[in-house]
């Protein structure tokens, strides 16, 4: 079986996630504990508006569990084919590396030009490992 070491990106990628999750839950609890917004809101995500930190933190965790998923299927493609290589090591950290300054500016000044500059970024990378490990099984 393959080097084990191309899953480790994964992780702070899970991490992150997960952070996001319960980051996102406790913004909507705290919402509706303040009367920002109704409970009855979150029922159909009707009758009413999320407040606008909320909503960026929403949004930002749909984008987790939107692109992200392929950078796993990817690492785990890479293992399971033992075509790993320094490339794809340093484009996998590239790209969680990436994810977390995406997060960072997203979630704090949120400045467009930087988000998306980074998000390009990750997508970019994200397609080198996939082509990169594309290559490498048709060689095999």
């Amino acid at each position: 079986m393959a080097d084990k070491l191309i899953l480790y990106p994964i992780f702070p990628m899970l991490a992150l996630t997960v952070y996001v999750l319960f980051r996102t839950f406790l913004m909507r609890v705290a919402a509706v504990k303040s009367g920002e917004v109704s409970h009855k809101y979150y029922r159909l995500y009707s009758m009413g508006d999320e407040p606008e930190a909320c909503r960026a933190n929403s949004r930002h965790l749909t984008n987790l569990l939107e692109i992200p998923p392929l950078f796993y299927i990817s690492c785990i493609l890479i293992y399971v084919t033992d075509t790993n290589s320094l490339v794809l090591m340093i484009c996998a950290w590239l790209f969680a590396l990436s994810r977390f300054i995406h997060s960072y500016v997203h979630l704090g000044t949120n400045r467009l030009r930087n988000r998306y500059r980074i998000y390009f970024v990750s997508i970019c990378l994200l397609i080198a490992i996939w082509v990169v490990s594309l290559v490498g099984i048709v060689r095999l």
